[in-house]
């Protein structure tokens, strides 16, 4: 009895069954901390910005690149994704390497390591779980039959992965702002190329959510679109729900995929996603349309000419009008917003800003009439081309400057 209360009083005995879980928790923790030390005995020397990047001498002055990216004395970046992936040119010429820009060094035994603060954190937005968000989709898109307005996907790496390198060489691009009605064509092309690819995406049960168009995509040796950027995008039946809207045009859309996870218009349409992201997506699709026809970057109201005017006397006075039509847009209400000719889809884009579109058929069977009843001729048998065009006759791209425009010969 004397025994037992000393051992109740001291610990001196404890619970077997107490006794060996300590045991295993305590083994356990060795276990990891002995994984983490063998971890970073592995890590090379963290390249870091201002010792060893920028530096003009070396490929893409110093930045750190994974294995498989061109090391060529002078290879540049093409493009990046939403200001925080990179896109490299690869060493076997034909694909590009795309990877996070916290990316510092890969191990001997393959693991990636990225800036300092995100070494082993891999939830949420972080670069592991995001990569392995954004190579998902793209799997998820190559299954069964491809659709040719979206980029190759080409394969993945613990710190990258790879897509088709166009052969165009067009990332980035500015579009031609002539009123010719050759480049009224191309942007209809676009506008209908676009939809195509979203269609296709959509029927995968898979959402865009921004960044906003033009950011998304490249083009092919025939001036056609293709859409190449996927890190915005979320899919339910992989377990991606959309965290937050943080892209958008000049305008902000009121169609908010906040509101599926809230469980408001949850009703399933035909390209079988939640209705708000299709027309969230939609609405990104109008405002991108909106800014090859204008030249208006998207924004109905502040154009080219007021931009410089911001931070002068007019500054307040431009800020008071945007946000004053924002609101409309969210309202419903249109009454200042200008009214495109029929020819550069203004009826349509008005639709879809106003959500009244339940998926990307039925704007592309608008689209389709409008241009018909306009006089285009589009190819039988393709939903997104326009016959009376070679538009590699028609067009030119200056590598240099990034601009398209129609060739000499055809402008006279």
């Amino acid at each position: 009895m004397l025994r037992n209360l000393v051992g109740l009083v001291t610990g001196y005995e404890r619970d077997p069954e107490l006794v060996r879980q300590a045991e295993e928790f305590r083994a356990q923790i060795q276990a990891a901390t002995e994984a983490e030390e063998a971890a970073t005995a592995h890590y090379p020397p963290i390249p870091e910005w201002g010792r060893d990047f920028p530096d003009s001498s070396k490929p893409y002055d110093g930045w750190p690149v994974p294995q498989g990216a061109l090391l060529e004395q002078d290879a540049e970046f093409l493009d990046d994704f939403d200001e925080t992936w990179n896109v490299a040119p690869s060493e076997n010429g034909s694909d590009v390497v795309v990877f996070h820009q916290d990316f510092r060094a890969e191990t001997d035994r393959g693991e990636a390591i990225f800036e300092e603060d995100f070494r082993r954190d891999v939830e949420g937005r972080e670069p592991n779980a995001w990569l392995a968000n954004i190579i998902a989709i793209h799997k998820r898109l190559d299954e069964g039959q491809r659709c040719n307005r979206i980029v190759r996907f080409r394969g993945e790496t613990p710190s990258s992965y790879r897509l088709e390198h166009p052969p165009s060489g067009i990332f980035n691009f500015i579009p031609s702002e002539e009123k010719h009605d050759a480049v009224v064509a191309l942007h209809q092309r676009w506008a209908l190329q676009y939809l195509s690819a979203c269609r296709y995406i959509h029927a995968k049960g898979i959402a865009l959510n921004g960044p906003p168009v033009h950011q998304t995509l490249w083009l092919r040796a025939d001036f056609s679109l293709v859409i190449a950027a996927f890190t915005g995008a979320s899919c339910a039946a992989l377990g991606m729900e959309t965290e937050f809207w943080a892209y958008g045009g000049r305008l902000e859309s009121p169609f908010d995929p906040e509101n599926v996870r809230r469980g408001t218009n949850k009703q399933e349409d035909g390209d079988g996603i939640g209705s708000p992201q299709v027309k969230a997506d939609l609405f990104q699709w109008a405002c991108f349309v909106y800014g090859l026809m204008t030249g208006c970057d998207g924004n109905p109201v502040v154009d080219r000419e007021t931009m410089g005017m911001w931070d002068g006397p007019e500054g307040d006075r431009l800020r008071e009008e945007k946000w004053a039509d924002e609101e409309a847009v969210r309202e419903g209400k249109f009454e200042r917003w200008p009214v495109l000719r029929e020819e550069e889809l203004g009826v349509c884009l008005v639709k879809a800003w106003r959500g009244e579109y339940g998926s990307v058929g039925e704007v592309l069977g608008d689209v389709r009439a409008v241009l018909e009843g306009c006089g285009r001729v589009l190819v039988e048998g393709e939903e997104d081309e326009i016959e009376g065009f070679e538009w590699e006759r028609v067009f030119e791209y200056d590598e240099g400057s990034g601009q398209i425009s129609r060739v000499v010969d055809e402008k006279a």
